[in-house]
C-alpha cells in the first residue's frame, strides 16, 4: 500500500489500498487491522474464546484460529461494488496480505504443521447455492466457502485439477486449450436426453487468441470477485461465427442486450465449453497452487478490449 504523509504530525500515518477492475469498479480504502475468527452467526459477534466454543467455533482443536487481520475499510467505491448485496471483497489470491495467507501464517507462528485432515494453504469455493445458513436475507441463496480443503459433499461431480502456470505468486493464472459450443443446451454433469442429435461446433482460433496472449506464463484468470465471463476481443469474430453455426441461424447475434425467454428457450441454447490445461496430477492437489474445478457453472460471457487476462 502508499503510506500518506499527513501535515498533522500528531496524528498516525495510514495506508491507502486501491484497486480496478477490467469490468471498471474501483474501491479505495485505508489499511486497518482487528482480530478476526472464521465461521459463526452472520449477524452476532462472539466477543470471547468461550462464547465461541459454547457455540461450536473452533472445536475439535481449532481454538487457536482468532489471528489478527489486515484489511481496508473502504472509503469510495464505484461500479458493481455499489449494488452488490454484500458490502466488501475478500483476497484470495496467491500473494501476502490475501486472507487464506495471513491464516497460513498464523498457523505457523502457532506451532502447527498441515496434515491430511487440515492444511490452511488450500480452500474452496463453491458457487452453487447452498442451505447452510438460517442469518441470510430471506430469498436470498448463498454458495459456500471450505477452509483447509474442500467439502465433497457440495461435489456434483468428481474434482479435477487445472494446471496454475503462475504458482510462484498473484493471480490463479491458466491456459484454454480449446472452445467449443454445444448444441441443444445441458450441462457436462448430466447426459443430454437427445445426445445423438447434440453437436460440438469448435472456435476455430489460434492458442494466442483463445488465451489473449502466446507468451508463456500469460493467460486468462481464475477470479471469484467477478461475477461475469470476460473473453478476450480478439475472440469476438470466431466466437460469433460459431454461435451462429451453433444457433442454426445466420442471423444470430450474440450480445449482452437484455432480452426476454422463457426458461425453455433458455435450456436450448448452446453450452460454452472451455477446455483448460491439466495439472500434471489431475485427480489431486499439491503445493503448486492447483487450480480445483468441480460440477457444473453457468456464467454469463462478455468481450472486453483490456480483458485479455480475465475469465
Amino acid at each position: 500500500c502508499t503510506r500518506l504523509e499527513l501535515t498533522d504530525t500528531t496524528s498516525p500515518q495510514i495506508c491507502k489500498l486501491a484497486v480496478s477492475y477490467a469490468e471498471g469498479s474501483t474501491w479505495t480504502a485505508v489499511e486497518a487491522s482487528d482480530v478476526v475468527y472464521p465461521a459463526g452467526p452472520h449477524e452476532e459477534a462472539l466477543d470471547s474464546k468461550e462464547s465461541r466454543l459454547e457455540r461450536g467455533v473452533g472445536v475439535g482443536g481449532f481454538d487457536w484460529m482468532d489471528f489478527r487481520l489486515k484489511f481496508g475499510c473502504q472509503t469510495k467505491v464505484t461500479g458493481m461494488f455499489r449494488t452488490q448485496l454484500e458490502d466488501g471483497i475478500m483476497g484470495m489470491d496467491n500473494r501476502a496480505g490475501s486472507f487464506w495467507l495471513q491464516l497460513h501464517e498464523h498457523y505457523k507462528k502457532n506451532g502447527q504443521s498441515a496434515d491430511d485432515s487440515f492444511d490452511p494453504t488450500q480452500f474452496s469455493l463453491c458457487y452453487d447455492r447452498q442451505p447452510l445458513s438460517i442469518d441470510l436475507t430471506p430469498g436470498i441463496g448463498s454458495g459456500s466457502m471450505t477452509i483447509g480443503g474442500s467439502d465433497p459433499l457440495l461435489h456434483s461431480t468428481p474434482m479435477v485439477f487445472v494446471d496454475n502456470i503462475t504458482p510462484a505468486m498473484g493471480w490463479y493464472t491458466v491456459r484454454i486449450k480449446g472452445m467449443f459450443l454445444r448444441t441443444k443446451g445441458g450441462s457436462l454433469a448430466e447426459p443430454h436426453p437427445n445426445a445423438q442429435a447434440v453437436k460440438y461446433v469448435r472456435v476455430d482460433v489460434e492458442d494466442k487468441i483463445l488465451n489473449g496472449d502466446a507468451r508463456e506464463g500469460h493467460g486468462p484468470i481464475i477470479d471469484s470477485g467477478t461475477t461475469d465471463t470476460y473473453l478476450s476481443a480478439l475472440l469476438k469474430p470466431a466466437f460469433e461465427e460459431a454461435w451462429k453455426e451453433a444457433m442454426q441461424n445466420p442471423d444470430a447475434e450474440y450480445n449482452n442486450d437484455p432480452v426476454g425467454m422463457t426458461p425453455d428457450q433458455i435450456k436450448t441454447l448452446p453450452t460454452i465449453i472451455v477446455i483448460l490445461q491439466g495439472h500434471k496430477q489431475s485427480t489431486q492437489p499439491d503445493k503448486s497452487g492447483a487450480v480445483g474445478i468441480a460440477g457444473h457453472h453457468a456464467h454469463a460471457s462478455m468481450f472486453q478490449k483490456n480483458a485479455n487476462h480475465r475469465t
